[in-house]
């Protein structure tokens, strides 16, 4: 197989199963996708994952692509959305609050030394409303809107420049993507906590 072939003649030879397009496909893109992954602020472990799980989804789905971009853009599309749906598993999985009910279980080695104080129960109330808000809120931004938000503050807080080069779209898509994120964010929380406290 030639080094220098295409990514057109690369996918369609994914379509139909050839390995070893796949593995220049994956010695070509590789880093894009690990970098993507990366700034999105995960650890290495987790971004090797996402690389792993994008050419998965790629060989999968090889017969899909239409030629239209880069086989790097449908790549870094597929990463995204990956990426995507880690974010909102970690979302699901944080916890900002102690548990009023612990289960003994959970500080089976614990002395009384070393159990923090739980906050009182006005506090635990208003911290469970704030995450449950927080986390209804992003669930309802789109895949790109919470992936710019993830590249530009919640992650290693990229500048807008070096979101848009990682994400290969206008400066202008970024700033425009940003602006709406966090007013739909902003305006969403606003709306959910008006009414916990109702």
């Amino acid at each position: 197989m030639q080094a220098e072939e295409s990514d057109v003649e690369l996918v369609g030879r994914l379509a139909l199963g050839d390995e070893p397009a796949m593995r220049v496909l994956y010695e070509r893109y590789k880093g894009v996708v690990g970098r993507l992954a990366r700034a999105s602020g995960m650890a290495d472990p987790d971004a090797r994952e996402i690389v792993q799980e994008t050419f998965l989804r790629a060989w999968q789905s090889a017969s899909s692509y239409r030629g239209e971009g880069s086989a790097g853009s449908w790549l870094r599309g597929i990463a995204r959305h990956r990426i995507a749906d880690h974010i909102d598993a970690e979302v699901k999985k944080r916890s900002v609050f102690v548990s009023p009910n612990p289960d003994p279980e959970d500080n089976i080695d614990a002395t009384p030394e070393t159990i923090a104080p739980e906050p009182g129960p006005e506090k635990l109330l208003e911290l469970a409303r704030a995450k449950q808000c927080i986390e209804q809120c992003l669930q309802r931004l789109s895949a790109l809107h919470r992936e710019v938000l993830s590249l530009r503050i919640f992650g290693q807080e990229l500048k807008e420049q070096e979101v848009a080069r990682l994400l290969d779209v206008p400066l202008g898509t970024v700033k425009s993507r940003t602006s709406i994120a966090l007013r739909s964010l902003a305006a969403c929380v606003a709306q959910c906590s008006g009414m916990t406290h109702a």
